[in-house]
């Protein structure tokens, strides 16, 4: 199997199997894998932040949507990234 490098690409593992797969196959690429953990590390270094849980200038805000009024304006532009269903009310 080849794989080719992606950039801008995120897996999110659903199990450790394909987490171990990931991490041992696809070197250099960004996945991570997590339950409803408050925080977790990427292996890029990101942190994937679950909603309404405090932002870091290295967080992805995940879903933003889900606590509408917990974040302000210069959260959600002081944090790495957000990933939402609906990237055009964070353009």
């Amino acid at each position: 199997m080849v794989f080719q490098r992606v950039n801008n690409l995120w897996l999110h593992a659903k199990d450790l199997e394909a987490l171990h797969t990931f991490t041992q196959l696809l070197t250099g690429l960004n996945c991570f894998w997590h339950e409803e953990d408050c925080y977790t590390l990427t292996t890029s270094g990101y942190i994937w932040t679950y909603p309404g849980k405090k932002l870091t200038p290295s967080s992805i805000c995940v879903m933003p949507e889900i606590v509408p009024n917990f974040y302000s304006k210069e959260d959600l532009e002081d944090c790495y990234g957000i990933c939402t269903d609906y990237v055009e009310d964070y353009q």
